[in-house]
């Protein structure tokens, strides 16, 4: 299946080996203090009403941080992590992008 969608992370070519679980796409992404900012971009158009809502998630992975959305408006854009900057992301090995389609009034 063809997401219509690819992250680019500084100096790394484009990612599109996400997994999905209910129906939110995620991939680990290791060391993430390296990783001040991340470009969402959508490869094909979505339908009506629908964004994809970008978050990150730290162990437990239990909660999602939201960090903007894309949409057929406003197709990509570049989303500043914070991640050398968070405490609670100093010391872990890894943290997990997920994105999201979800309707425009979801997006939180």
């Amino acid at each position: 299946m063809s997401i219509p969608f690819t992250i680019i992370l500084p100096g790394l070519p484009p990612i599109t080996n996400f997994q999905c679980t209910n129906s939110i796409y995620h991939i680990d992404i290791p060391n993430p203090t390296a990783i001040p900012s991340v470009c969402l971009t959508l490869t094909t158009t979505l339908p009506d009403n629908i964004a994809l809502g970008f978050y990150y998630s730290v162990p437990p992975y239990t909660d999602l941080q939201y960090l903007g959305a894309v949409s057929n408006g406003r197709p990509s854009d570049i989303f500043s992590t914070g991640f050398p900057l968070r405490p609670e992301i100093a010391n872990l090995q890894t943290v997990k992008l997920c994105i999201k389609p979800q309707a425009f009034e979801e997006l939180k």
